[in-house]
């Protein structure tokens, strides 16, 4: 990491965004109500939503190497890459989980880390893609019309699902188009513009590689399939949890179901995209509050004891995976530090 990275003004714009997101969550709020709320939590129960968190780890791995161009590399090569990568994320500012795990993989597989950093472009596509499809098809079990705080009160749950389903669909058929026909347009393209040796050109070469391995075999309704399963499974991590915090007499995970799951796994999905300080302190919170909207018979206190105690055991279970992964690769923290430049310049 930048020995002055605190220079960075991105650095500290996503800092006072978790500090207003923290702020707003739990500016209402009463402590000792909060505190209560993790005392009755079922810890059981809680543990039990583990094993869902680790296989969406593992189908995550697993699919990565669908998007890998003659890809040899083991599960636990991986594994130990994507692991590391979100460790990253939570620890250090500017989201440079995804180039810690460019930089350890190819390392350890000896590949392009451009290469490499493609497959991690589409991956990232294919999630945004699973959590739209879930999200709106959870969408008409939602009581929407029950967020006037949203400004959503008036607008038909038809039109809605309309609105939503067409960006899904324009967003699968733009990259449907440019997966198949995009290095053509790109290699008309080149001569006009003498781009011959640009960098950009380099990119876009390792971008189609990734895009078109999808069309060997139909890999991509394979990667599609397991992109749905994976962020399935990753959803009932929350679900399972949200049994283990009572409200009124029942629980959180009752008064949502498995949609109201989806949708909250949604919302987390698209506060997390904003900056934020490292481990998404403050954003996470203030999304669990938001999913909760619409369900207003929840307690408030519950909600947020839920948003503290889930929040908390994934990050540092997301460190204790991290610094696992690091030590079966023999690499050490030191090493990721210094590795920031040069991932710098393999993404530029």
């Amino acid at each position: 990491m930048n020995k002055k990275w605190y220079l960075n003004w991105k650095v500290w714009f996503g800092i006072l965004i978790s500090l207003g997101a923290l702020y707003w969550t739990f500016k209402d709020s009463n402590l000792r109500e909060i505190l209560n709320s993790i005392e009755k939590a079922k810890w059981l129960v809680i543990l039990a939503s583990f094993p869902f968190f680790i296989g969406g780890i593992l189908l995550r791995t697993y699919r990565w190497s669908y998007l890998i161009k003659d890809d040899t590399s083991t599960l636990r090569q991986r594994y130990n890459a994507i692991n590391i990568g979100f460790m990253v994320t939570s620890l250090l500012p500017l989201r440079l989980g995804e180039l810690a795990r460019m930089y350890v993989f190819a390392k350890s597989v000896k590949r392009s880390a451009v290469e490499i950093l493609a497959t991690i472009v589409v991956e990232r596509f294919f999630d945004v893609l699973a959590i739209l499809i879930l999200f709106v098809s959870a969408l008409p079990f939602v009581p929407i019309q029950a967020v006037k705080e949203l400004g959503l009160a008036d607008i038909p749950q038809w039109k809605i699902q309309v609105i939503a389903w067409s960006i899904v669909i324009i967003a699968l058929a733009i990259f449907l188009i440019v997966s198949r026909f995009g290095r053509s347009l790109i290699n008309i393209a080149v001569p006009k513009f003498g781009l011959e040796n640009s960098k950009i050109v380099s990119l876009a070469d390792s971008l189609f590689n990734g895009l078109e391995v999808l069309w060997v075999k139909r890999r991509i309704l394979k990667v599609l399939f397991l992109s749905l399963l994976m962020w399935t499974v990753t959803t009932l991590t929350f679900y399972v949890a949200l049994f283990a915090f009572p409200s009124g007499n029942t629980t959180l995970g009752a008064l949502l179901g498995v949609e109201g799951t989806i949708f909250l796994q949604g919302v987390l999905c698209g506060f997390v995209a904003l900056p934020s300080a490292p481990g998404f302190f403050g954003v996470w919170h203030a999304a669990a509050k938001t999913a909760f909207i619409p369900y207003a018979t929840a307690d408030h206190s519950s909600i947020l004891a839920f948003a503290v105690v889930i929040h908390l055991l994934n990050y540092f279970l997301t460190i204790i995976l991290g610094l696992e992964a690091l030590k079966n690769e023999g690499m050490n923290w030191g090493d990721i530090q210094t590795s920031d430049n040069e991932n710098r310049e393999c993404s530029k």
